[in-house]
């Protein structure tokens, strides 16, 4: 029996250079808060990104969420104003900024991302019907691994937007890390269909399908993720273990040979190889 590398998705950014999907839902922006609040409608990302930022335009969110302050967001203004939710929101898409920072030591990184939690949670007890929090919070119980609850945010926010392809897209890949494969893979596959396409989401689906032991439509979307990033080594490896699964032998010989010229310390690769070639009959060249 052959030593296949797990299929498991991935859990760390460093195993998906492209980082597990952007997260970047056309939420509201902070400066216009008042206005769409009124209206309950997002401003498309694009608008804001492609039609150029004002000079006191700051990204405060990596969830996408812009603010119109001219100053950064701090803890005295929801001290000054603890009953608003605009307040508390802003705070909240601060510290998720502050989280992101490389120079943050994992402990304060934890507390940050608890407290930007909690601030989200209250703007959205504030006022139950405010939508601007949905997608944040969603994120932000992504980053802490609390996928249920990502889950729950995120289907609030795309039932009130759906047409925000972006924010679906996010929702699929908490559905995978929660395990919930088939409502990930029936989401890309819409996404899919509507022409919104991305490394991301054929990557997310392929593993997706490779834990229902879907092989053949694993490899089908494994390939197009590899469409994208020809020689990248984890869609490579699982492409292999599904042609492995299939007895497709020698596609799987294939693959971790090209792996090999890519990278030609892989011992896994080699590993991989030396027990192909003994199945097969073939000599390792």
């Amino acid at each position: 029996r052959f030593h296949v590398l797990p299929h498991h998705l991935p859990h760390h950014r460093s195993q998906n250079p492209t980082g597990f999907g952007r997260f970047s839902p056309a939420g509201p922006r902070c400066g216009e808060c008042d206005e769409q609040y009124a209206r309950k409608t997002p401003l498309p990302a694009r608008d804001v990104i492609m039609g150029g930022l004002q000079t006191n335009w700051r990204e405060v969110s990596p969830g996408g969420a812009f603010c119109r302050y001219r100053k950064i967001p701090v803890k005295k203004d929801v001290e000054t104003a603890p009953n608003s939710w605009k307040t508390h929101y802003c705070y909240g898409s601060e510290l998720l900024q502050q989280y992101n920072t490389k120079n943050s030591t994992e402990f304060k990184k934890n507390i940050t991302l608890l407290e930007a939690i909690n601030h989200l949670k209250i703007s959205i007890s504030i006022d139950s019907s405010n939508y601007l929090a949905f997608s944040q919070l969603g994120f932000a119980y992504y980053l802490n691994n609390e996928f249920p609850n990502a889950i729950y945010y995120l289907k609030k926010y795309t039932y009130a937007f759906p047409d925000d392809k972006l924010a679906a897209e996010n929702l699929g890949y908490a559905f995978a890390r929660n395990m919930q494969y088939e409502e990930a893979i029936k989401l890309f596959a819409g996404l899919i269909a509507n022409k919104y396409e991305s490394f991301d989401i054929y990557l997310f689906k392929g593993l997706s399908e490779m834990e229902l032991k879907k092989y053949s439509d694993a490899i089908e979307s494994l390939n197009k993720a590899k469409s994208y990033n020809p020689e990248n080594a984890y869609v490579l490896t699982n492409l292999a273990t599904a042609f492995i699964f299939i007895e497709n032998y020698q596609e799987a010989i294939n693959i971790y040979q090209k792996l090999r010229n890519i990278k030609p310390e892989n011992s896994f690769a080699f590993q991989q190889l030396t027990k192909l070639y003994e199945l097969t009959g073939k000599k390792a060249y």
